[in-house]
């Protein structure tokens, strides 16, 4: 049974890592076959030339390697999220530093003329 942990790493591994693409699908099953690997080691240490410290050897190429695999689309798709995400923080801050002003300003004015917002309420109510 141990035999077959790393196809099952691996089939698990693809299987998760597909829904990220087929560059995150194959780096999945990498790892999940490393995984199985591992599990396999663990369950029959005599009979394994893997080394722990060969898979995180793996682990840290995998890594290494999923940075760099990326298409020119999508590098031109993160930069494009990355644009809408500063327009997000501009329109954003647009529409809420104006109505801090607003409301700042309008706290004043009633300071001012000496009256609360309860004040201004009943004025509001009595005028209709």
């Amino acid at each position: 049974m141990s035999s077959l942990y790393p196809a099952l790493g691996a089939g698990a591994g693809g299987g998760a890592g597909s829904l990220g693409g087929p560059v995150v699908g194959g780096l999945g099953a990498v790892a999940g076959y490393s995984v199985g690997e591992v599990l396999k080691v663990q369950d029959q240490p005599s009979s394994s030339n893997f080394k722990p410290e060969q898979y995180q050897e793996l682990l840290s190429l995998v890594a290494q390697a999923s940075g760099e695999n990326k298409s020119f689309i999508e590098k031109i798709e993160g930069g494009i999220y990355d644009i809408l995400k500063l327009v997000g923080l501009v329109v954003g801050i647009m529409i809420l530093v104006p109505i801090m002003y607003a409301r700042l300003k309008c706290k004043k004015t009633l300071e001012a003329l000496g009256l609360t917002n309860g004040d201004v309420g009943k004025i509001q109510s009595n005028s209709k």
